[in-house]
C-alpha cells in the first residue's frame, strides 16, 4: 500500500530522469516539462520533446548535465517547426524488475470514477520508468493500447494511503512485460538510463 508522499517523490523522480537524458541528447533542442499545464494533463503529456534530424551521436558528460538542463527546459511547448516533436507519459514503477510485470493504469481513483492515462493519454509513447533497473520503455501510443485491450490481461486494484489511512484505490491491466517485448509489431524498445551507475551491467528482461 504506497503513501502518498513515496509515490508522488517516486513519479518526480522518473520525471527527472527522463528530462535529464532528454536535455543530454545531442540532437535535442528543447525539452518542455508540461505536467502542470491543466491543457497538457487534460491529454495525458508529461513532456514535450524537440529535436533536430541529425543523429544522437553520444550522451553528454554527465559533468555537464545541470547546464544542458538549465539550458534546454521550457515549462510551456515552444511549438519550434524546425524540429520533430514528440510527447510523453511518465509512470514510475519500483516493482517492475522483482514482478515482470507493467501496471497499466485503466483507472486513476476508482472512487471518483476518474479514468487512467492509460486510457486517455494522447501522446505518442507512454514512457514506462523502472526506478530499481533505470530502464525507459517506450510504448508506442495508440497501437500499444489497443494491442492490450483487445487481449484479456488480469485486472488489479491497488491502494494509496495518507499516514496508513487509505485515501484512495487505483486499478490497472497487469501485463507481463515479455508479452509486451515479444510482441514485435509493437516497436517498443527498452534503453538503460545512461546516467544509471548501473549503466555498464548487461539487462536482462523478465
Amino acid at each position: 500500500m504506497p503513501d502518498i508522499t513515496d509515490s508522488f517523490i517516486q513519479g518526480r523522480r522518473g520525471e527527472q530522469d527522463f528530462i535529464n537524458y532528454l536535455a543530454a541528447r545531442q540532437d535535442g533542442v528543447h525539452v518542455c516539462d508540461v505536467s502542470a499545464l491543466p491543457s497538457f494533463r487534460l491529454k495525458g503529456i508529461d513532456i514535450v520533446f524537440y529535436r533536430t534530424m541529425q543523429p544522437n551521436k553520444a550522451i553528454a558528460d554527465e559533468s555537464e548535465l545541470e547546464r544542458l538542463v538549465q539550458e534546454k527546459i521550457r515549462y510551456e511547448d515552444v511549438q519550434d517547426s524546425r524540429c520533430r516533436r514528440y510527447t510523453f507519459e511518465i509512470k514510475s514503477c519500483s516493482v517492475i524488475g522483482r514482478t515482470g510485470n507493467f501496471f497499466l493504469e485503466t483507472m486513476s481513483n476508482v472512487e471518483k470514477g476518474t479514468p487512467g492515462s492509460f486510457l486517455y493519454t494522447h501522446a505518442n509513447y507512454y514512457l514506462y520508468y523502472s526506478l530499481t533497473e533505470e530502464l525507459f520503455h517506450y510504448l508506442p501510443m495508440p497501437k500499444t493500447r489497443q494491442w492490450v485491450l483487445v487481449r484479456k490481461f488480469p485486472e488489479k486494484v491497488t491502494s494509496t494511503s495518507m499516514e496508513g489511512i487509505v485515501q484512495y484505490h487505483t486499478k490497472g491491466l497487469v501485463v507481463p512485460r515479455r508479452n509486451l517485448l515479444e510482441a514485435k509489431q509493437l516497436g517498443i524498445t527498452v534503453q538503460i538510463n545512461p546516467f544509471s551507475e548501473h549503466r555498464e551491467c548487461s539487462r536482462t528482461s523478465k
